[in-house]
Protein backbone atom coordinates (compact mmCIF):
# COMPACT_ATOMS: atom_id res chain seq x y z
CA UNK A 1 0.00 0.00 0.00
CA UNK A 2 1.63 3.22 -1.12
CA UNK A 3 1.24 6.27 1.03
CA UNK A 4 0.28 9.40 -0.82
CA UNK A 5 1.31 12.64 0.85
CA UNK A 6 -1.67 14.89 1.56
CA UNK A 7 -1.56 18.62 1.08
CA UNK A 8 -2.88 20.97 3.81
CA UNK A 9 -6.32 21.25 2.21
CA UNK A 10 -6.73 17.48 1.94
CA UNK A 11 -5.54 16.98 5.51
CA UNK A 12 -7.99 19.62 6.76
CA UNK A 13 -10.76 17.92 4.75
CA UNK A 14 -9.97 14.56 6.38
CA UNK A 15 -9.99 16.00 9.88
CA UNK A 16 -13.26 17.85 9.32
CA UNK A 17 -14.88 14.81 7.71
CA UNK A 18 -13.83 12.62 10.66
CA UNK A 19 -15.55 15.09 13.01
CA UNK A 20 -18.82 15.46 11.11
CA UNK A 21 -19.02 12.78 8.38
CA UNK A 22 -20.43 15.53 6.18
CA UNK A 23 -18.23 15.69 3.07
CA UNK A 24 -19.71 18.95 1.76
CA UNK A 25 -19.15 20.84 5.04
CA UNK A 26 -15.70 19.30 5.41
CA UNK A 27 -14.75 20.45 1.92
CA UNK A 28 -15.96 24.02 2.59
CA UNK A 29 -14.10 24.16 5.94
CA UNK A 30 -10.99 22.81 4.23
CA UNK A 31 -11.08 25.70 1.77
CA UNK A 32 -12.63 24.18 -1.34
CA UNK A 33 -15.10 26.36 -3.26
CA UNK A 34 -18.81 25.69 -2.76
CA UNK A 35 -19.29 24.58 -6.35
CA UNK A 36 -16.32 22.19 -6.19
CA UNK A 37 -17.49 20.89 -2.80
CA UNK A 38 -20.98 20.33 -4.17
CA UNK A 39 -19.79 18.35 -7.20
CA UNK A 40 -16.58 16.63 -6.11
CA UNK A 41 -16.99 15.46 -2.51
CA UNK A 42 -17.30 11.80 -3.55
CA UNK A 43 -14.15 12.07 -5.67
CA UNK A 44 -12.30 13.70 -2.75
CA UNK A 45 -13.35 10.92 -0.39
CA UNK A 46 -12.32 8.24 -2.90
CA UNK A 47 -8.76 9.54 -3.30
CA UNK A 48 -6.28 6.91 -2.15
CA UNK A 49 -4.33 9.24 0.17
CA UNK A 50 -7.53 10.47 1.84
CA UNK A 51 -8.80 6.91 2.30
CA UNK A 52 -5.46 5.82 3.77
CA UNK A 53 -5.46 8.71 6.23
CA UNK A 54 -9.07 8.10 7.32
CA UNK A 55 -8.45 4.34 7.67
CA UNK A 56 -5.30 4.95 9.68
CA UNK A 57 -7.05 7.33 12.09
CA UNK A 58 -10.14 5.17 12.57
CA UNK A 59 -8.22 1.90 12.96
CA UNK A 60 -6.23 3.43 15.83
CA UNK A 61 -9.47 4.17 17.68
CA UNK A 62 -10.93 0.76 16.85
CA UNK A 63 -7.83 -0.99 18.24
CA UNK A 64 -7.95 1.14 21.38
CA UNK A 65 -11.66 0.44 21.88
CA UNK A 66 -11.16 -3.28 21.23
CA UNK A 67 -8.46 -3.49 23.87
CA UNK A 68 -10.66 -1.61 26.38
CA UNK A 69 -13.58 -3.95 25.66
CA UNK A 70 -11.24 -6.95 26.02
CA UNK A 71 -10.05 -5.64 29.40
CA UNK A 72 -13.63 -5.19 30.64
CA UNK A 73 -14.70 -8.65 29.43
CA UNK A 74 -11.59 -10.19 30.99
CA UNK A 75 -12.41 -8.58 34.34
CA UNK A 76 -16.02 -9.76 34.21
CA UNK A 77 -14.86 -13.30 33.46
CA UNK A 78 -12.17 -13.25 36.17
CA UNK A 79 -14.64 -12.00 38.78
CA UNK A 80 -17.28 -14.55 37.74
CA UNK A 81 -14.82 -17.44 37.92
CA UNK A 82 -13.58 -16.43 41.38
CA UNK A 83 -10.05 -15.65 40.24
CA UNK A 84 -8.02 -13.06 42.08
CA UNK A 85 -8.36 -9.49 40.91
CA UNK A 86 -6.22 -6.49 41.75
CA UNK A 87 -7.86 -3.46 43.28
CA UNK A 88 -6.78 -0.17 44.73
CA UNK A 89 -8.04 1.71 47.75
CA UNK A 90 -7.08 5.34 48.26
CA UNK A 91 -8.12 7.58 51.15
CA UNK A 92 -7.67 11.32 50.66
CA UNK A 93 -8.09 14.20 53.09
CA UNK A 94 -9.62 16.77 50.73
CA UNK A 95 -9.31 19.62 53.23
CA UNK A 96 -5.58 19.10 53.74
CA UNK A 97 -5.17 17.98 50.11
CA UNK A 98 -3.12 14.94 51.05
CA UNK A 99 -3.28 11.17 50.61
CA UNK A 100 -3.86 9.39 53.92
CA UNK A 101 -3.52 5.84 52.59
CA UNK A 102 -3.00 4.23 49.21
CA UNK A 103 -3.28 0.43 49.14
CA UNK A 104 -3.19 -2.08 46.32
CA UNK A 105 -4.65 -5.48 47.06
CA UNK A 106 -5.20 -8.77 45.28
CA UNK A 107 -8.10 -11.00 46.25
CA UNK A 108 -11.17 -12.78 44.92
CA UNK A 109 -14.33 -10.72 44.65
CA UNK A 110 -17.05 -11.34 47.25
CA UNK A 111 -19.47 -14.15 46.36
CA UNK A 112 -22.33 -11.72 45.64
CA UNK A 113 -20.17 -9.91 43.04
CA UNK A 114 -19.09 -13.24 41.56
CA UNK A 115 -22.72 -14.26 41.09
CA UNK A 116 -23.59 -10.90 39.52
CA UNK A 117 -20.58 -11.15 37.20
CA UNK A 118 -21.53 -14.72 36.23
CA UNK A 119 -25.08 -13.60 35.38
CA UNK A 120 -23.70 -10.70 33.33
CA UNK A 121 -21.26 -13.00 31.52
CA UNK A 122 -24.06 -15.44 30.69
CA UNK A 123 -26.30 -12.59 29.48
CA UNK A 124 -23.50 -11.32 27.23
CA UNK A 125 -23.18 -14.82 25.76
CA UNK A 126 -26.97 -15.16 25.44
CA UNK A 127 -27.12 -18.11 27.84
CA UNK A 128 -29.06 -16.57 30.70
CA UNK A 129 -32.78 -15.97 31.10
CA UNK A 130 -34.19 -14.58 34.31
CA UNK A 131 -37.44 -16.54 34.60
CA UNK A 132 -38.98 -19.81 33.61
CA UNK A 133 -42.31 -20.17 31.75
CA UNK A 134 -44.41 -20.50 34.93
CA UNK A 135 -43.06 -17.27 36.36
CA UNK A 136 -43.69 -15.51 33.05
CA UNK A 137 -47.34 -16.76 33.08
CA UNK A 138 -47.79 -15.55 36.66
CA UNK A 139 -46.38 -12.14 35.74
CA UNK A 140 -48.75 -11.88 32.77
CA UNK A 141 -51.70 -12.87 34.97
CA UNK A 142 -50.76 -10.21 37.51
CA UNK A 143 -50.45 -7.56 34.81
CA UNK A 144 -53.89 -8.51 33.45
CA UNK A 145 -55.44 -8.20 36.90
CA UNK A 146 -53.77 -4.83 37.46
CA UNK A 147 -55.06 -3.63 34.08
CA UNK A 148 -58.62 -4.70 34.96
CA UNK A 149 -58.41 -2.88 38.29
CA UNK A 150 -57.11 0.26 36.58
CA UNK A 151 -59.95 0.05 34.05
CA UNK A 152 -62.54 -0.30 36.81
CA UNK A 153 -61.08 2.67 38.66
CA UNK A 154 -61.17 4.78 35.52
CA UNK A 155 -64.83 3.90 34.90
CA UNK A 156 -65.70 4.70 38.51
CA UNK A 157 -64.03 8.09 38.34
CA UNK A 158 -65.87 8.93 35.11
CA UNK A 159 -69.25 8.37 36.75
CA UNK A 160 -69.90 11.53 38.78
CA UNK A 161 -73.43 10.58 39.87
CA UNK A 162 -72.26 8.34 42.72
CA UNK A 163 -69.62 8.41 45.40
CA UNK A 164 -66.30 7.33 43.83
CA UNK A 165 -65.22 5.25 46.80
CA UNK A 166 -68.49 3.32 46.78
CA UNK A 167 -68.19 2.69 43.05
CA UNK A 168 -64.60 1.51 43.38
CA UNK A 169 -65.49 -0.89 46.15
CA UNK A 170 -68.30 -2.31 43.99
CA UNK A 171 -66.06 -2.69 40.94
CA UNK A 172 -63.32 -4.32 42.97
CA UNK A 173 -65.84 -6.81 44.39
CA UNK A 174 -67.02 -7.59 40.85
CA UNK A 175 -63.44 -8.05 39.71
CA UNK A 176 -62.73 -10.32 42.64
CA UNK A 177 -65.73 -12.47 41.73
CA UNK A 178 -64.55 -12.64 38.10
CA UNK A 179 -61.08 -13.66 39.17
CA UNK A 180 -62.29 -16.49 41.38
CA UNK A 181 -64.80 -17.70 38.76
CA UNK A 182 -62.52 -17.90 35.72
CA UNK A 183 -59.14 -18.18 37.46
CA UNK A 184 -57.63 -15.11 35.72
Amino acid sequence: MSKEKLNKKQLKFCREWLKSHNAYDAAIKAGYSKSYAKNATIQILEQRGIQEYINKRTSKIEKQEDSEVDAVLTNIYRIASGKEITGRSKTVDNLADEVISDKTYTKSAPQKEQIAAAELWMKIKGQFKNDNAEIEKAKAKKLNAEAKIAEARAKAIENTGEDTETLLTGYLKELQKGVTEDGT
